[in-house]
This record gives C-alpha cells, structure tokens and sequence, in this order.
C-alpha cells in the first residue's frame, strides 16, 4: 500500500480517537455537573437543555421563563462549579 495513504489513514484515525475522547469528557463533565448541583433545577434544566438537546442560549431561556443573559449566567455558575470541584 502506498505509504501516503497509510499515513492518512493513522492521522484519520488519530484525530477520529481524539474527537470521541472529547465528546466523552464533555458528557461526563455535564453528568458530573447535574449530579453535583441538586439544589438548583433551573441549572440542571439548563444544563440538560443546552448540552443534552442541543438548544441555543434563547431557546432554553424562553422554555424556562427567564433571559438570555440569566441562562448565560447560571451556566457559568455550573462552569465554575465544575472547576472548584476540579481543583
């Protein structure tokens, strides 16, 4: 087999490891989250709503009944929350 190819291939394959190993941290930090902030529903509905069906900042906020910029903020509550348990 042509050696261009073969390279192509390991990098293809490398990067597809790589993307799925992000896209595994990144539910897993989600689920920590939600399991980590019991206390706060509108931040596990947001949460859920942003991460787990894919809905814009505007979507979640009128779904809930509150602002954009309160959407922004509680997720960067649970952001900040998530690092704190992190450190």
């Amino acid at each position: 087999m042509n050696r261009k190819i073969v390279k192509k291939r390991l990098v293809l394959k490398k990067n597809i490891r790589q993307f799925l190993i992000r896209c595994m941290l990144t539910v897993i930090i989600v689920l920590i989250t939600l399991i980590a902030i019991k206390t706060n529903n509108d931040i596990k509905k947001i949460i859920t709503k942003r991460f787990f069906d894919g809905r814009t900042q505007m979507e979640v906020a009128d779904e809930i009944g509150i602002s954009q910029a309160q959407v922004s903020r509680l997720e960067k509550t649970a952001i900040d929350h998530i690092r704190r348990l992190y450190k």
